[in-house]
């Protein structure tokens, strides 16, 4: 073979080997170079990393332990929502159980994210969840993703867009007794995701030029001619002018306050260091903290993004976002993982594997038709967002 046509070769064999983004090259070489030094033997002290060039990356975590063979399996999450895919079903809106109580919590930063989590079982519940019949679901945490950058730092996408952040509200079915028992069993999992842009301060952000800039602000333009021309492409769900802004002002300033509390990550050598690396959460926690104003969404079948990627969730995108300070976002980008390296470095979103080119299909479903505004709700009868 010629010598000049070799890379070539390798190049076609990654693209044939597509899946999820792992080429026959790069598993080679985790066999070759980082078999010794990268296995964890004991799953819940094994650990993984964002960082793509790492033996530990998202591409390897099938591979770092026994335990996470699911991360290479063909429902896993996130995924790209192509929205002219999707379909229309009408399976009414989501219901909450003690929606605007305030429940006792405590964060911790666990060498990967910060999360919140209720502490013991708590009466915050979901339900009317899709294929999920009567079960009800108890609230467990809330994390939020970010990238190394704004303008790609969702996990998921819609329409190839992405968003500074995604926050995660996290139930399991309130048939059992934790979320270490419901999550490898199918259906034990509903996830809300939603997703997070920053609000600019009016004065910073318009610089004289009369124009608010944001990396969205072409992309929102593109939206809306494609709205122009729905009467022969159909109409597109990926447009949330009609959404109501909402700033979540308490989110904002929870993020502000304890992210810097927990920004360095704590050995977790026993149990004892683990249980005093909680700081409880005094102002405590409340799901409309994070929810939007429209509770409309995406749903489809997938799995966690995160080790073990137990393929067990029904996914709730909410179709509008909402916004908090910049000061929230640069205070999540400043928490340390357990390699010392900031969030920011190599961002805490795993890539899209599914609804993308030379990637596996993904059914997606909907709550709402696309020319309507959504299921707008009142989140409480008294304004959340006083502190």
């Amino acid at each position: 073979m010629d010598r000049q046509c070799f890379p070539c070769l390798l190049t076609l064999l990654s693209v044939l080997s597509g899946g999820l983004g792992t080429s026959i090259y790069s598993r080679n070489m985790y066999r070759n170079r980082h078999t010794d030094t990268c296995r964890g033997e004991v799953c819940d002290l094994a650990h993984f990393s964002y960082n793509r060039d790492s033996c530990q990356g998202p591409n390897f975590w099938d591979r770092v332990t026994s335990c996470w063979g699911n991360c290479s399996s063909i429902r896993q999450s996130p995924i790209n929502i192509n929205t002219r895919d999707t379909i229309y079903r009408p399976f009414g809106g989501l219901k909450f159980l003690d929606l605007c109580g305030r429940i006792s919590a405590k964060i911790r930063n666990n060498g990967h994210s910060p999360h919140f989590m209720a502490d013991d079982r708590t009466t915050v519940k979901l339900g009317n969840v899709p294929y999920r019949g009567n079960a009800g679901f108890a609230f467990h945490e809330v994390h939020i993703h970010l990238g190394k950058s704004e303008s790609r730092g969702s996990e998921h996408s819609v329409d190839n867009r992405f968003y500074p952040m995604e926050a995660h509200l996290v139930f399991f079915d309130d048939q059992f007794e934790n979320i270490e028992d419901a999550q490898s069993v199918p259906g034990g999992l509903a996830v809300i995701a939603v997703m997070v842009e920053i609000e600019e301060d009016s004065m910073f952000s318009s610089r004289n030029t009369g124009i608010f800039k944001s990396p969205f602000f072409s992309t929102r333009r593109r939206f809306q001619r494609q709205k122009r021309h729905a009467f022969w492409r159909g109409p597109s769900c990926a447009d949330t002018s009609v959404c109501r802004p909402r700033t979540a002002k308490r989110l904002s300033r929870l993020m502000e306050k304890y992210y810097r509390i927990i920004k360095n990550h704590k050995p977790e050598r026993n149990p004892e260091i683990i249980e005093n690396s909680y700081v409880e959460v005094t102002e405590k926690l409340s799901l409309s903290d994070v929810l939007p104003y429209d509770w409309s969404f995406y749903t489809y079948q997938g799995s966690l993004t995160t080790p073990p990627c137990f393929e067990t969730v029904q996914w709730l995108v909410m179709r509008c976002p909402i916004k908090v300070t910049r000061k929230a976002y640069e205070a999540l980008s400043k928490v340390s993982d357990v390699h010392g390296n900031s969030l920011k470095r190599f961002g805490i979103r795993r890539p899209v594997q599914r609804g993308i080119i030379d990637h596996p299909t993904v059914d997606v479903e909907r709550n709402f038709r696309c020319e309507f505004p959504g299921n707008r709700q009142t989140l409480c009868p008294i304004n959340t967002d006083e502190f």
